[in-house]
């Protein structure tokens, strides 16, 4: 049976991690508005997959349950799915090797907006 209040509470601090990358953005911090892109994306995903009563142990098995209970069902677009591995790309290269631009952060912000948008459309309660 799906936890609400942690689910509820995961959609929040998605869209709390989101702020957070639209703010390095303007501020072009490049490297934190990824990193907080990513992690709107992981919280979103995480909200969903709790919907159905499953919990991820990584990000690998994030992206997998993603896969087979939204995408391969037909409920969630695979760009969003192929966005999020990009996201995680990002977010490694940005946090391990120094690796950013400007460029990848806006692409990285407007792909967690994609994400929280589907997510929250999924939701029985948002």
């Amino acid at each position: 049976m799906p936890e609400w209040e942690t689910i509820h509470g995961m959609i929040t601090e998605a869209g709390a991690d989101l702020e957070a990358a639209r703010r390095s953005q303007q501020s072009r911090d490049a490297k934190w508005a990824i990193v907080a892109a990513y992690s709107s994306m992981v919280h979103s995903y995480r909200a969903l997959i709790q919907v159905k009563g499953y919990q991820e142990k990584s990000d690998a098995c994030l992206r997998e349950a993603i896969d087979a209970l939204y995408v391969e069902e037909g409920a969630l677009d695979p760009a969003l799915l192929a966005g999020f591995r990009e996201a995680e790309f990002l977010c490694n290269q940005a946090v391990y090797d120094g690796v950013y631009s400007e460029p990848g952060a806006r692409w990285a912000v407007s792909s967690a907006e994609a994400v929280l948008e589907a997510v929250r459309m999924l939701l029985p309660f948002e």
